[in-house]
């Protein structure tokens, strides 16, 4: 059908929908962010900065798109309301919502809803005979590269953590290079090589910013080990979201190789039905109840 998607931010929104119970009072501030090409940690960053708090204290339920127009919910550990009015950050805009008596943690989101717009498509009868496809087969749910990040090697990070092969996530985080980055990737490749975190602090440049906190926690004496558990809990988490997602798209690839579509359920699944307006989801043994299933 041609086009093209995220031709501009606003081609491309997404909304979080989340389950949290809101109160009057309770330790951690609600907040409902509306932005624009803001990656999520980049943006926890910011709040944090025009806050004047550790970015520890800021929790969220997944990562979004940066080329998109996202809405998206926060905790924040210790604000009040009126700590917020102050708050100013580009391309966005941010509203106290209420209070929680707990933190939003990766995963606690109940799915996001998309609206995705294509910029010149054409063929309208491709549209249609594409669309019916799906209704018959399903859509298969990849996570997308965001999920990976730009080099592909957050999954990479996440399964050595695992394996507790913390040396190696380290310098796969920090050096490992990657085409994609163009001359940035010469850098990487010398890093990765020489090991020498004085070379990265030098040449990398300023915006990598976790990057070179590693770097320097090498510097003053800590292992990689110590140094990468000094990262944000949610940065942490994210890598190893990350590997476990990988995991699912193998799956999920191999299921459709083994049934060809995506509505066959087998013994041992668990399925259930799931739309925009759900508010908690309930899953069903297959196995047990009268599925047509294979």
């Amino acid at each position: 059908m041609g086009g093209e998607i995220k031709k501009s931010a606003e081609d491309f929104f997404v909304e979080e929908i989340i389950e949290l119970e809101l109160r009057e009072e309770g330790n951690f501030a609600v907040v409902r962010v509306e932005k624009k090409n803001w990656e999520t940690l980049k943006f926890v960053r910011a709040l944090a900065k025009m806050l004047g708090i550790s970015q520890k204290r800021i929790s969220f339920a997944g990562t979004k798109d940066k080329r998109a127009l996202t809405v998206q919910f926060f905790t924040i550990n210790g604000i009040k309301r009126e700590d917020l009015e102050k708050v100013n950050i580009k391309d966005s805009k941010i509203e106290f919502v209420g209070y929680s008596r707990r933190e939003l943690r990766l995963g606690d989101l109940l799915g996001n809803f998309f609206r995705v717009r294509v910029v010149g498509a054409k063929n309208g009868e491709i549209f249609e005979r594409t669309k019916e496809q799906l209704e018959e087969k399903g859509i298969p749910n990849f996570f997308g590269e965001q999920r990976f990040g730009t080099r592909g090697i957050t999954h990479e990070v996440g399964k050595l953590i695992l394996q507790r092969n913390y040396s190696e996530a380290f310098w796969t985080f920090v050096a490992k290079p990657s085409e994609v980055e163009g001359e940035l990737s010469k850098i990487r490749e010398e890093l990765w090589n020489s090991r020498n975190p004085l070379y990265g602090l030098k040449e990398l440049p300023k915006h990598l910013s976790y990057e070179k906190t590693l770097l320097q926690k090498l510097r003053e004496g800590k292992n990689e080990e110590e140094a990468l558990m000094s990262l944000p809990k949610t940065l942490k988490m994210m890598f190893v979201h990350a590997y476990q997602s990988y995991i699912f798209n193998k799956l999920l690839s191999q299921r459709i190789e083994d049934f060809g579509d995506l509505k066959t359920l087998v013994d041992g699944d668990w399925a259930c039905y799931i739309t925009y307006k759900t508010k908690k989801p309930s899953f069903v043994d297959c196995s047990k109840v009268g599925f047509n299933r294979k």
